[in-house]
């Protein structure tokens, strides 16, 4: 019996996402782990925003907004417009769509849940469209690549 070969990819950003895209593409869904980098995540508005988390998500369930290279496909703007309207801060571009993301997971997390249980409860609220499966959200994991890997001076 031949063992199936395992791979485990480092995703950030979009490029990242593009990567573990074609991985999941030729691996079957039990034979790709994605580690997710978490060291740009941050608070705006009040929201937990993840950008390569999302970026990763909305790249596997094509609904990646492919002119941008971020957020998602099909994307308004009234939330920002008007926030610029009343003198708000939108130097961070935020579509609609993805604010619904956004205040989902903040939601989860002020309810005590872990920043990889709320990711695995947004996977499953994006199908993805892969051929030869989903990536399982069990097998998806985040780590703050920045404080954990580069900060503190180990080597990747």
């Amino acid at each position: 019996m031949a063992l199936e070969p395992q791979c485990m990819a480092l995703s950030g950003g979009v490029g990242g996402a593009k990567l573990a895209l074609g991985l999941s593409l030729e691996l079957a869904a039990d034979h790709l782990s994605v580690i997710v980098n978490t060291g740009d995540d941050f608070d705006h508005l009040g929201l937990r925003v993840c950008p390569d988390l999302d970026t990763l998500m909305y790249t596997l369930s094509g609904k990646a907004n492919q002119e941008l290279g971020w957020g998602q496909a099909s994307e308004t703007w009234s939330f920002l417009s008007a926030l610029s309207d009343l003198g708000g801060e939108d130097w961070f571009k935020l579509g609609d769509r993805d604010l619904a993301t956004h205040v989902l997971r903040t939601q989860m997390l002020g309810s005590g849940s872990s920043l990889t249980d709320a990711t695995r409860a947004l996977m499953t609220r994006f199908p993805t469209l892969l051929r030869t499966g989903s990536v399982r959200a069990s097998d998806l994991w985040s780590v703050f690549l920045w404080d954990g890997f580069c900060a503190k001076n180990h080597p990747i």
